[in-house]
């Protein structure tokens, strides 16, 4: 049972990095639509876009990585105990 609500958090997570992607890649492009005139704004504009999209998929990758290790220790110590 433990391990269905674990799988349901990780694509919980996994789901939610998605969407906060594709909502940033949504608000970047709309942003370099209406500010393609001013070249400086729009070259640290996307410098900064690719530092948070880039934050966005290593933190959910640490979330789904932390869910898989507490789900591996938390099935070897059931193992242990009941040995």
């Amino acid at each position: 049972m433990r391990i269905t609500s674990r799988s349901k958090a990780i694509a919980f997570f996994v789901i939610l990095g998605i969407c906060l992607v594709a909502l940033a890649v949504a608000l970047n492009v709309g942003w370099i639509i209406l500010n393609w005139r001013e070249g400086v704004l729009l070259f640290f504009g996307v410098i900064f876009f690719l530092l948070i999209i880039a934050g966005m998929i290593v933190n959910t990758s640490f979330l789904v990585h932390e869910i898989r290790r507490n789900e591996h220790t938390t099935a070897s110590s059931m193992r242990l105990r009941t040995n």
